[in-house]
């Protein structure tokens, strides 16, 4: 705590096992910028285990202004460990001082400019609808309203195409079947439920989520920059089934 005092961190928290998990801006700063209607900020998460278990972690995240959301790129992609010192304290103080990523930084915004240009996939928004569920079951997330505001981002999947549940389709389907938002609603709301409703644990899972998004190609990767209205997604199109 008195190495992350020194610098003045936007935020901190312990989750009890161990990890103290605080937030920073990066060297270069928070270098504001904006991708559709939202506005982002560089940021960084460094997370540090204090019971002898494993080494300090970089995370590379940004922040976006709507509603103060940090969305964190919980993935290798995004990630830098520290290598261990005798003295762990001065290799988090240099780091604090001097960390910067200008490549990574630039990998994250490339995938949330082609997250605005895609169209969510049934797959993707059925693996956030589950981990809503589950979450909510374990008491993770705290909000009553939180699959009510899936459904109100993705559209009425389920009345759409006339099915009684997700898993009745085949995973390929899931997989070529578009949902009423773009990927980039998807990682909004993640974050925003991360951020704002969910315990420790809770975000760690929606952080996943995200990460997990942003690191590897979307399924619908592209289409919405070729079909800017939802409903011309099917026209002229054979038939996904």
């Amino acid at each position: 705590m008195d190495v992350l005092g020194r610098h003045e961190p936007d935020y901190v928290d312990f989750d009890g096992d161990g990890i103290i998990t605080s937030e920073h801006v990066p060297l270069s700063g928070r270098s504001w910028y904006t991708i559709g209607p939202d506005r982002f900020a560089h940021r960084y998460q460094l997370r540090t285990p204090i019971d002898g278990y494993g080494l300090p972690q970089i995370h590379l995240m940004v922040l976006r202004e709507v509603c103060t959301n940090g969305m964190v790129g919980y993935t290798p992609a995004f990630r830098s460990e520290l290598a261990g010192t005798a003295d762990l304290a001065f290799s988090i103080d240099r780091a604090r001082a001097s960390f910067d990523n200008g490549d990574g930084y630039s990998a994250f915004k490339e995938r949330l400019t082609m997250a605005q240009a895609s169209w969510a996939s049934v797959r993707e928004a059925n693996k956030l609808y589950r981990l809503i569920a589950s979450l909510s079951s374990s008491r993770d997330l705290q909000s009553s309203a939180a699959l009510s505001r899936f459904h109100a981002v993705t559209g009425d999947i389920s009345r759409l195409y006339g099915l009684a549940s997700f898993e009745s389709l085949s995973s390929k389907q899931q997989q070529t079947l578009p949902c009423d938002c773009r990927v980039m609603d998807l990682l909004n709301l993640a974050s925003e439920l991360s951020t704002h409703h969910a315990t420790q644990r809770g975000a760690g899972k929606f952080d996943v989520y995200c990460g997990s998004l942003l690191s590897s190609q979307y399924d619908l990767e592209g289409t919405a920059e070729q079909v800017p209205q939802f409903a011309d997604f099917f026209l002229d199109r054979p038939s996904l089934y």
